[in-house]
């Protein structure tokens, strides 16, 4: 796989973190789907698939000398997934060098299971920051991974009495899927929870247009979870750069954003973000004192200062 391709990715952690980190090391650097022989740095992302092969080259290649640098962004070796035995393998078997982790929840639940170092690094922000622009109509926007949808599911059932126009939804979607998202929808409208439902296919620059079509942005999920409870901030910080209001879930790496976005949990809280006006000033406060961390920019000065701790290794 090309450093294009890993641009161009599906999986968000290719995108976000491999694309920057790798497309600029002046060390040769093999992401483990693809080994390089002169690699002097063996990175370890989100593993898929040929979990023997992958596993057997970076045994290999860390008994040559090269550093090993393991990326977990997903709780997989504590919850139960394609991908556990893979990264229990890892863990109980390769000394590794470095673990990057996503998010302070992350963190906590490594420091379970290794002993070396771990080191935050967030994701790269995909869209750029828009302008702050209100929208007449009252459209609710929900968008993430497909796993997530269960918790938007969630609180719909626990909707309280308020009605509102349209719910958008952006995710990655099958064909084969649309007649059951049609049919889970329709329920609510029946319900009289929302009168439209619009669909989209997740790509950030449809994301950035459709913008223009909804306020608010709604991002519940689950603090009890135990592979969604370690999320990293990308969601949240993506939903500041399209100049919206926003209520979700208060994990672990949404706490420092507190003051930006409403408690979805919070009853009282959440029916008053649903009423309320448009609030340009707290919009605002977040798009100018947040994203600024979030640029492309600022995550490679991360990764550059932190290969720069393994040159006396790499010379």
């Amino acid at each position: 796989m090309s450093i294009e391709h890993i641009k161009t990715s599906n999986l968000y952690s290719y995108r976000t973190r491999i694309y920057p980190t790798l497309k600029n090391f002046k060390y040769p650097v093999s992401a483990s789907f693809e080994f390089n022989h002169e690699a002097k740095i063996i990175f370890i992302p989100l593993i898929t698939q040929n979990y023997d092969y992958v596993f057997e080259n970076i045994k290999k290649y860390k008994s040559k000398g090269s550093i090993i640098i393991l990326d977990y962004t997903d709780n997989h070796y504590f919850v139960k997934s394609p991908h556990q035995d893979f990264y229990q393998k890892i863990y109980n078997n390769i000394e590794i060098d470095l673990v990057i982790a996503n998010s302070v929840a992350m963190i906590d639940t490594i420091n379970k299971i290794y002993t070396g170092p771990i080191v935050q690094i967030d994701e790269v922000l995909e869209v750029k920051p828009q302008m702050i622009q209100t929208v007449k109509e009252n459209n609710l926007f929900w968008f993430g991974h497909m796993t997530n949808f269960k918790f938007l599911i969630q609180k719909l059932n626990q909707w309280p009495n308020i009605s509102f126009n349209k719910l958008i939804v952006m995710t990655r979607f099958t064909n084969e899927m649309i007649p059951e998202f049609k049919k889970i929808m329709q329920y609510y409208i029946q319900k009289k929870i929302f009168k439209f439902f619009e669909l989209y296919q997740y790509d950030p620059d449809l994301l950035i247009k459709i913008s223009k079509d909804f306020n608010k942005i709604l991002i519940p999920g689950s603090i009890h979870d135990e592979l969604k409870s370690n999320i990293s901030s990308n969601r949240l910080i993506t939903a500041f750069a399209l100049g919206k209001m926003v209520a979700a879930t208060k994990v672990k790496s949404y706490e420092q954003f507190s003051n930006y976005f409403t408690d979805i949990d919070n009853d009282k809280a959440f029916r008053e973000f649903l009423t309320k006006d448009f609030c340009y000033e707290g919009i605002e406060k977040a798009m100018n004192n947040i994203l600024p961390n979030f640029t492309v920019q600022k995550i490679q000065e991360k990764w550059e200062m932190l290969i720069k701790n393994f040159d006396y290794l790499l010379k």
